[in-house]
């Protein structure tokens, strides 16, 4: 009987030791793969705050001429405004002309890499075909020969063939466009009236 007892006890022990070793290496990668995941999360966000800090720190150059202090080529931040490009240009000079820069150049206006921008000197004749700000996504409301739906203003609308005031104002109350045919899609001219403009708009 002495030795039964001690053949159970022995028998016990095993056991235990046994249970021990499979709670602790039953799943072995569970913890690795916990620190794994937890490590993976951590890159992530260092790569996307990495790349939020790249895109911080990109420049941009434009082309900035005219009645300004030091006309040339600056190098602004890429999310910089019109305004921005102007002060980092010197600011206007005296002989620039004030009212025409109040009410044809939008200092507010984005700026992308390439972007042109001009300041007109006081009389000086200004050709309203060319934008005085000019590039990628940077036109004003008219843009070479074509006008802009998207920016143009109400005079400039009205000055289409078919086109009244009641109509420009519908033409900028259905903005934005994709593209000119829009104008009829979305009901804002008729067909007739859109076959006299098609060739003198655009849409961007």
């Amino acid at each position: 009987m002495p030795l039964g007892v001690a053949a159970l006890g022995i028998l016990l022990i095993g056991v235990g030791i046994f249970w021990e070793y499979f709670k602790t290496h039953q799943n072995p990668s569970s913890k690795n793969s916990s620190q794994k995941l937890v490590v993976g999360e951590e890159g992530m966000v260092a790569s996307v705050a990495g790349v939020k800090n790249q895109v911080k720190g990109r420049t941009i150059f434009v082309d900035v001429s005219g009645a300004v202090e030091k006309p040339q080529v600056v190098e602004v931040p890429y999310d910089s405004r019109v305004k921005d490009v102007l002060i980092a240009a010197g600011g206007l000079t005296p002989k620039a002309d004030r009212n025409y820069v109040s009410k044809s150049i939008n200092l507010a206006q984005k700026v992308q890499d390439g972007t042109k921008i001009y300041v007109p000197a006081q009389g000086e004749m200004v050709s309203v075909s060319a934008p005085q700000v000019s590039g990628n996504s940077g036109q004003l409301g008219i843009q070479g020969n074509l006008i802009n739906i998207n920016e143009a203003s109400e005079s400039e609308l009205d000055s289409l063939p078919g086109v009244g005031p009641v109509t420009a104002q519908k033409i900028i109350s259905g903005r934005p466009y994709q593209e000119v045919s829009e104008l009829v899609s979305k009901k804002i001219v008729n067909q007739s009236v859109f076959d006299k403009i098609r060739d003198k708009v655009a849409a961007y």
